[in-house]
This record gives structure tokens, sequence and C-alpha cells, in this order.
């Protein structure tokens, strides 16, 4: 792989802090009780979180609608969680994760199982970082879709329908 390859495709920042206007803005629809995956601080407030050291990809002590923006280099547990929480709970799940659309999680697990996704317009500013991502990001959904759900996302960026139909 170039020098120049490289750069466009790796990282070796992996936790991108959530931009606060962005969670601010999904939490006042959904009023996340949960974020599973954090730093000890909790930046975003969450009433329950939990943090690497405390095995937040336990789904099973998650409680009310979750929020989550795991490390970046292996989502896939992350997406199983996430999934399975809202079949046991029936709560949403929101997930910010970078959109790799082409990748084998998106096709295998993503397109097949969430209900809704909304890819960001522009890339996201995470907080601490003075420049914008090096990559796409999208919003992966778990729940029950209502017309002010799509409402939302669609000021966001563009949505797309999932799942079954």
């Amino acid at each position: 792989m170039s020098k120049f390859t490289k750069t466009l495709w790796t990282s070796n920042k992996q936790d991108y802090n959530t931009p606060k206007w962005l969670f601010d803005k999904l939490d006042s629809f959904y009023h996340f009780t949960t974020d599973p995956s954090t730093s000890k601080d909790n930046p975003l407030g969450c009433r329950l979180f939990f943090t690497k050291e405390t095995n937040g990809q336990d789904f099973t002590k998650w409680e009310g609608n979750v929020y989550i923006n795991p490390e970046y280099k292996n989502i896939l547990p992350w997406v199983l969680a996430a999934f399975s929480y809202y079949f046991w709970s029936r709560n949403s799940v929101v997930m910010l994760i970078p959109a790799r659309t082409g990748n084998k999680l998106w096709q295998e697990k993503i397109f097949p199982l969430a209900d809704l996704i909304c890819f960001i317009k522009g890339r996201l500013r995470f907080s601490g970082n003075e420049n914008s991502a090096p990559f796409d990001s999208s919003l992966v959904i778990f729940g029950n879709i209502s017309d002010d759900e799509k409402s939302l996302y669609r000021e966001l960026g563009q949505i797309v329908k999932c799942g079954s139909f």
C-alpha cells in the first residue's frame, strides 16, 4: 500500500467523540438512557453508561433507548448487540458509524438488519478535532420508525429504509 493510499484509508484514531449538536438533536427525540461505548467522563451525559473496561457490549445491561458511537476498528459486535437489544427490548438503538457501504459488514449485517439508515450530509467534525473526519458518517437505527423520526433524519441527510420490506 502506498503512503498516499494508507493515509486515505487508515487511521490510528478509532474513537471519535460525537459532535454535541448531533447528539443533542437525536437526544431531543429519543431521550437516550444508555451510552454503552463511552469514556469514564461520560461526555454525552447519559444516565447509564459503560466503557471498554466495563463491557458495554453486554446488551443485557442496557436500558431505555440507546446511543452508540463505537470504536471504529471492530463494529460488528456492536451491530449484533444493537440488533439483539432492539429485538429483545423493542427500545430504539441509534449508532453513529462510518458509511463504508461496500464492505462485508454493511452488505451482510447492516443493510439486512437495520430499520433505517441516514447518510449524513458532508463530513462530521467530531468533538475535540480541528478538522472534519476523513470519512463519511451514517446513523444506523434499529427500531420502529415514525414519520417524526424520518423528518429528523431527512434534516441530517439521505435516508434509506432497510431490513425486511
